[in-house]
């Protein structure tokens, strides 16, 4: 009968000794200080989250254009691209609305509330002013080719 000694170091633990006596399944020291690695970790001095990089507003816009645009644009039958004054509408509509929100989550955050309603205002203004300057116009509002109204 062979002696178990010889297999012991190739079943052995690959971490701390501490550890595999106290039966951990694996080494503590390989968890992640903090729940998740994705997550913000705490500052060192006052456990608040570190500070994120502050955007600005046309950042903002910037991003609620181009996803708006794409949606616009990519939301037809055979999603075939659709560039016209809707796609455009929509996509300056989504970023007002974005940058809106956020500036007014800004002032909320702030208590600064006539900001924030100040903020809402103004991107509803704005939503509503491409609506009108950038609105499609009606078959039936259009004349057709031999300058006669349609029927």
């Amino acid at each position: 009968m062979m002696a178990a000694a010889p297999f012991a170091p190739a079943f052995a633990a690959p971490w701390p000794a501490a550890d595999a006596a106290a039966g951990a399944p694996w080494p503590a020291s390989a968890l992640p200080a903090w729940p998740a690695p994705w997550q913000a970790q705490p500052a060192q001095t006052g456990g608040a989250p570190a500070a994120v990089e502050q955007r600005t507003l046309a950042d903002e816009f910037v991003r609620g254009f181009v996803t708006s645009g794409l949606l616009a644009a990519l939301q037809s039958q055979g999603c075939q691209p659709r560039l016209d004054r809707r796609t455009l509408r929509l996509a300056v509509q989504g970023g007002a609305a974005l940058a809106s929100g956020v500036a007014a989550m800004r002032a909320l955050r702030g208590a600064q509330y006539a900001q924030a309603l100040l903020s809402v205002a103004a991107g509803a203004a704005a939503v509503a002013a491409a609506e009108y300057f950038l609105q499609t116009p009606h078959p039936s509002n259009q004349e057709t080719a031999h300058g006669q109204e349609p029927d």
